[in-house]
């Protein structure tokens, strides 16, 4: 069998009968050592496939990405492209997000996420319009998420802003 193209990843058959994969996700900032990523399954064709997504995770770099990396880095795009004013409504909003669900992965955000954030703030006391506010923050950052390939589906961007005064 050929050699795979450098960067591709391995597949290799293990002792115990399942299929495994691994690729590079480039380094680890802190340590400076290689993040390797595994995958197993049954056949050779299902981790084929997996490796396949791995490494389009890989290549648009939001493999391990947090919500709360991902705002820090929409607000530098946002700060470049937009007014003064506008960004800085954004960063005030990305203190509800980072704080309720920044330390979830981009690609595990669901709208049951975003849906109990609104929750939390009608029953903390903000207003209709800070929460709308904030939901146009989330909105904005994952619609560009999702141009950029980091996001998981419009779905999850667009979600229900509740009116949660009731």
């Amino acid at each position: 069998m050929a050699r795979r193209p450098g960067g591709e990843g391995t597949i290799t058959k293990g002792v115990d009968g399942w299929w495994h994969a691994y690729t590079s996700h480039g380094t680890d900032p802190a340590t400076g050592k290689r993040r390797r990523v595994h995958a197993r399954s049954r056949t050779r064709a299902e981790v084929e496939s997996k490796l396949k997504a791995m490494r389009q995770a890989s290549a648009s770099g939001t493999g391990r990405m947090t919500e709360a990396e991902w705002f820090d880095t929409w607000l530098d795009i946002a700060d470049r492209s937009l007014k003064p004013s506008n960004v800085g409504g954004y960063r005030t909003d990305a203190r509800y997000l980072v704080g309720r669900f920044g330390h979830l992965r981009i690609d595990k955000l669901t709208t049951e996420h975003i849906e109990g954030l609104y929750k939390s703030l009608a029953n903390r006391g903000l207003s209709a319009t800070s929460i709308q506010g904030v939901h146009r923050s989330i909105r904005a950052s994952l619609n560009e998420a999702v141009r950029r390939g980091c996001g998981r589906s419009r779905e999850v961007a667009i979600g229900d802003q509740q009116n949660s005064r009731c």
